[in-house]
């Protein structure tokens, strides 16, 4: 496998797809010039905006950037603070950071704020207007300097930093979980001081930083949220006072991530606003099977000369309950063999099964397959995330050397993927898209063919414009350029929409 993932940036969008494509481009080129392994979540609340973001972020992701989007629709939850924890909680990395999507934070700054807490040197860093080589690159009103400072010494002695209401801070995954345990409320617009206080944050470094002008989209500040600030300072400083009255061990006790015990009035209360578009990551144990790569390198059960096999594979998705052919089977696999050079060899040393664990964020196996439920509910979101692409691709990849085993060929004289198989395959990565179950009763009763390289593509392309929302459900725009469509689409998708249209499937 390549090198895992470091940090994952969460970026909360509504209504700001303007800004999703340069973000997307200045981030990662800031990140690759300081050799930072990253990923970028857009994390989307319904807005008039959404479908241009979705279709944003999945050229981009098409592109071969690490980016995903993290949507919810209305009723599943609203709001700033719970987009970011929700982003959160899908990051594949264990070092977080949060940034606005509207460019006002610079993209090239991203490396800088990350890295106190990428070597370890702060529990919490904010990127700061108000220290040496920081400040804010365009006029600001008099009036709006004044809130500005106003609301700042307010917070000021309720954390370490001089700027603790920006929105561009960092925090690992372990501090995290102390403020999680302690109750992080999702109601208010400052997430960042939320956590500077409530995972009792005592390393905190200012990184400088230059605030910049809006360039496109409109601000979402409202007096209702200036409102909403005074009432979580308030809180806050409740907090913080009963935290400074309690023993040292009972303080310790009641900011300490402890899992054996049920959650508090204050979690449940702080995860109601989030917790219906949040992906479901508890670890749920299986009770057996191995804890560790070492413990599988160590069994026979599992390696054989060396090597896991795709027996020892079917063993192990055995043992972590993880169904034949269901998706976090077939995704376990991609992660641990990501080119398809041999399917009777799934992983071939110890560190490979070490490192697929670290990259999807697991200190034991049996926290795997909640890792693996919580990516298929991101990918599930729109199938056009960077980890979808490249997914799908393995899959055509090993529907050929299944069939080149088949019939005792190499694989690289295989240029087709047959129906069944096809279907099979699709079956354990499509299953969730609406349209999936009348492309595969076209496929097997009316198109009857193998799928090609490129056709399987196109498949994975119209699966991801139709999720998304750029192609309507009745499919009615599906050939317009704006939709992706004119003259790309292959002969399938024409007689595939031709079909359902005229009442295909029903």
């Amino acid at each position: 496998m390549g090198q895992q993932l470091e940090l994952t940036v969460v970026v909360p969008a509504f209504d700001e797809a303007p800004n999703i494509e340069p973000l997307t481009r200045r981030l990662f080129a800031a990140t690759r010039k300081a050799c930072v392994r990253a990923e970028l979540i857009v994390a989307d609340d319904e807005s008039p905006g959404s479908a241009a973001t979705a279709a944003a972020v999945a050229a981009l992701a098409a592109e071969g950037f690490e980016v995903q989007l993290l949507a919810r629709k209305r009723g599943e939850g609203r709001g700033l603070a719970s987009a970011v924890l929700n982003g959160f909680g899908a990051a594949a990395a264990p070092v977080v950071l949060c940034m606005d999507a509207d460019l006002q934070h610079e993209p090239e700054a991203v490396p800088a704020v990350a890295r106190p807490v990428l070597d370890g040197d702060a529990d919490f860093a904010v990127g700061s207007r108000n220290v040496g080589g920081g400040g804010v690159g365009f006029e600001w009103s008099l009036l709006r300097r004044a809130i500005s400072h106003g609301a700042t010494l307010l917070a000021v002695p309720l954390s370490g930093s001089s700027d603790p209401m920006s929105g561009f801070f960092c925090l690992s995954k372990e501090t995290l979980a102390r403020g999680a345990a302690a109750g992080i409320k999702t109601k208010g617009f400052k997430i960042g001081l939320e956590l500077m206080v409530r995972c009792r944050c005592t390393r905190v470094r200012d990184v400088p930083i230059t605030f910049r002008d809006r360039l496109a989209g409109e601000s979402k500040l409202t007096m209702r949220q200036n409102i909403e600030y005074v009432l979580q300072l308030a809180d806050l400083y409740v907090f913080k006072r009963l935290l400074s009255q309690m023993p040292p061990r009972k303080r310790a006790a009641a900011t300490a991530k402890s899992p054996s015990k049920p959650a508090s009035k204050a979690q449940k209360k702080s995860r109601k606003g989030a917790e219906a578009a949040e992906p479901d990551v508890a670890v749920v144990s299986t009770g057996r099977g191995p804890r560790t790569a070492a413990e599988v390198w160590g069994n026979a059960e599992y390696v054989e000369d060396g090597v896991m096999g795709a027996a020892g594979f079917a063993k192990l998705c055995e043992a972590l309950e993880l169904k034949e052919m269901s998706f976090e089977a077939c995704f376990l696999n991609h992660l641990l063999s990501p080119t398809v050079d041999n399917i009777m060899v799934v992983c071939k040393t110890k560190a490979e099964l070490q490192r697929c664990m670290e990259g999807l964020g697991c200190s034991t196996l049996q926290e795997v397959p909640a890792k693996l439920r919580a990516r298929r509910q991101v990918i599930e979101n729109s199938f056009g995330t960077a980890d979808w692409n490249r997914f799908w691709k393995w899959l055509f990849e090993m529907g050929k050397a299944i069939q080149a085993l088949k019939v005792s060929a190499p694989s690289s004289s295989v240029r087709t993927v047959p129906l069944d198989e096809g279907l099979q395959l699709m079956d354990a990565s499509l299953g969730a898209w609406w349209l999936f179950p009348k492309l595969r009763q076209f496929s097997a009763s009316v198109h009857g063919q193998a799928f090609t390289k490129d056709l399987w593509l196109q498949i994975g392309r119209f699966a991801n414009l139709t999720a998304v929302g750029v192609v309507l459900r009745d499919l009615s725009n599906y050939d317009d350029d704006a939709a992706g469509g004119g003259n790309a689409w292959p002969c399938f998708i024409d007689e595939l929409v031709e079909w359902v249209q005229g009442g295909g499937g029903e």
